[in-house]
């Protein structure tokens, strides 16, 4: 039953990606900024191509053309005009049809950034100089906590935490979730009474976050794992930056439990192709609280050096 339900919300996303332009699908988001990504990547290469991007140009512009339209004050709309700037003037226009049909169409397309004058390119990495016995001890100062103040958590903070976590890596840079934050009293107790692994301290949670995966960006069912894979990436950033504001937290781990799924899915308001991929409980640690030792795994626990077999 659970595998099922989440395979159908697999083929509903593949559905809904298709039909990019209805049915509130991010697919021609996820087409605009996968091959952004796609021509960064391009003009960043040593020995850069003079043709290149033919394959899914012309889509490209097409999804920048329809998002402009759509929300055209977004930083990744900005990003994208940038990047196909760029990539018109280092490619030979005329050399393929693909591109000289994509670049008159980019011409037409109206530009609402003309005052930003920072442009959204490729750039010389800078090393930000960290030691790491001072990062080893940020991380093992973290750990879940089960008990919390009464202290109200602001959602200014929460947003604080959210714009250091979305720097966190993402295929192709589309990071196909987005959270739903809860610190309401009468709609926090609706929503723990779903939550597995809490029963003893549900009572002090004093805010709940629901990260979700949106399987509408994806075209393929190969890529059906990206939500969790970068739905965590995403969690543990968040947790660290919220401990560098002063909070805790405890991820929960959401089963696939079909009957509870679509539950959660109505409270929430999910759409068909939406998974609840976790979610956090974060508040202000009691003082004097305790936390669990939970002794970790050793690095050779975990690690093969040079163990493959080759013909």
């Amino acid at each position: 039953m659970e595998f099922v339900y989440e395979s159908k919300k697999v083929l509903l996303g593949q559905l809904a990606f298709n039909q990019k332009y209805l049915n509130g699908s991010n697919g021609s988001l996820s087409v605009m900024i996968r091959n952004t990504h796609r021509l960064e990547k391009g003009l960043i290469v040593s020995k850069r191509k003079k043709i290149f991007g033919v394959d899914y140009i012309f889509d490209l512009v097409e999804a920048y053309c329809y998002q402009i339209l759509k929300c055209p004050h977004n930083l990744q709309i900005k990003w994208t005009h940038d990047v196909l700037e760029e990539y018109f003037k280092s490619v030979q226009i005329e050399s393929h049809e693909n591109i000289q049909k994509a670049y008159d169409l980019f011409l037409k397309t109206p530009y609402f950034f003309g005052k930003n004058k920072t442009k959204f390119l490729p750039k010389p990495l800078e090393k930000f100089s960290l030691s790491y016995d001072l990062l080893l001890s940020f991380f093992q100062s973290r750990h879940c906590v089960r008990s919390y103040q009464k202290k109200k958590v602001p959602l200014s903070t929460i947003k604080k935490a959210l714009k250091l976590a979305l720097t966190s890596p993402s295929g192709c840079n589309r990071q196909p979730f987005r959270v739903i934050f809860i610190n309401n009293s009468k709609m926090l107790k609706s929503m723990s009474s779903l939550l597995m692994g809490m029963e003893t301290f549900r009572d002090e949670v004093r805010s709940l976050m629901f990260i979700i995966g949106d399987f509408s960006y994806f075209s393929q069912v190969r890529d059906r794992h990206l939500i969790y894979v970068d739905s965590g990436m995403f969690c543990m950033s968040f947790m660290m930056a919220l401990e560098s504001l002063g909070l805790s937290s405890c991820p929960l781990h959401w089963p696939s439990l079909g009957e509870r799924d679509m539950v959660l899915e109505g409270k929430l308001k999910l759409k068909p192709f939406e998974q609840c991929v976790l979610a956090l409980a974060i508040g202000y640690a009691k003082k004097g609280c305790y936390v669990l030792h939970s002794q970790r795994k050793q690095v050779d626990d975990i690690l093969r050096y040079n163990d493959v077999c080759i013909d």
